[in-house]
């Protein structure tokens, strides 16, 4: 799955739930936001603050904070299970988090479903273009 956006290249540690704590140190780094050109927006065009996803007693984010700014590109990286997918997922408006907020242009939303998602001019692209074969 790859996310479209533009964003600082930012590296958060999405470690599945074996007691790491994302931000600590652990080989992960945020590159900060005084980086950003003084072209770009002052604001990120999406950012989630302290973004938690529980499914039943399984922590798959705990406090997570991601910020995309317009005009550069970002990514997110980690193990499986680490949680990524699950990220993308609340970014997108295709689950909701269990915790935290969602803010597009420094707006808080709450998307219902993908569809309200889109019409904020936030969207997930699927790695692989034919999701199910038989169908075109």
């Amino acid at each position: 799955m790859a996310f479209v956006g533009k964003g600082i290249p930012i590296v958060n540690d999405l470690s599945p739930a074996s007691g790491h704590v994302p931000g600590q140190a652990s080989g992960a780094s945020v590159t900060p936001a005084s980086s950003v050109s003084d072209s770009a927006s002052t604001k990120p065009i999406l950012e989630l603050r302290g973004v938690s996803k529980r499914y039943g007693g399984v922590a798959a984010l705990t406090g997570v904070d991601f910020a995309a700014w317009p005009g550069t590109i970002h990514a997110v990286l980690g193990e499986n299970g680490a949680g990524k997918s699950t990220l993308i997922k609340i970014a997108s408006g295709v689950t909701d988090p269990s915790d935290g907020d969602v803010y597009v242009d420094g707006r808080k939303v709450s998307f219902r479903n993908p569809v309200q998602a889109m019409a904020a001019g936030v969207v997930c692209v699927f790695q692989e273009l034919s999701l199910i074969p038989d169908m075109t």
